[in-house]
């Protein structure tokens, strides 16, 4: 990955965060906390990693309105 790709991807996932909250997309905001954690492990920030992948695990196992 080029230098600076990873932060910016780190940028778009969280933005996207913000947007997908507004609109309840469990699956959605599961992947980009997935991503953060694969940028969190390239980064050799185990910790953070474990973490994000515990949260999408737990959010992308939520079922949101439109797909209930």
């Amino acid at each position: 990955m080029r230098a600076g790709a990873a932060d910016r991807a780190a940028t778009l996932m969280e933005q996207t965060l913000r947007l997908i909250g507004k609109v309840s997309v469990p699956f959605v905001a599961g992947w980009c906390l997935e991503t953060l954690a694969w940028i969190a492990i390239r980064e050799d920030k185990p910790t953070r990693a474990a973490v994000l992948m515990g949260a999408a695990g737990r959010t992308s196992r939520r079922r949101s309105g439109a797909f209930q």
